[in-house]
């Protein structure tokens, strides 16, 4: 990768060490293709900037933000939706306490 980075010759040492053993891919696909197909045991990053590590784990990427994007949106619509059931819930137990007389601690109001 560090052979990539255009830079002038004094900061050439510190992108070779920021780089280290880091090959650079065309796309996810071929950083996928290096890494669990030709045996490549490096970092290995994507143009689009995800990030397949020595370790395989993956992460980054334009792929990584768009596959986010949904999972969020379903998140939030679960937890608010959870919300409203817990303030149903309580409300009804609530209800429940003051018909039957009964304090929070369950014991006679």
């Amino acid at each position: 990768l560090s052979a990539a980075v255009r830079c002038g010759a004094a900061a050439r040492p510190a992108v070779t060490m920021a780089c280290g053993a880091t090959v650079l891919a065309d796309t996810l696909d071929s950083a996928m293709r290096l890494r669990y197909s030709e045996g490549v045991v490096c970092r290995v990053v994507a143009v689009d900037g995800s990030l397949l590590s020595k370790n395989g784990n993956m992460s980054g990427g334009a792929k990584d933000a768009l596959r986010r994007a949904p999972r969020r949106k379903a998140s939030e619509a679960a937890l608010r939706e959870a919300t409203a059931r817990r303030d149903r819930l309580l409300a009804e137990h609530e209800t429940c306490r003051r018909v039957t007389g009964r304090s929070e601690g369950g014991g006679e109001g």
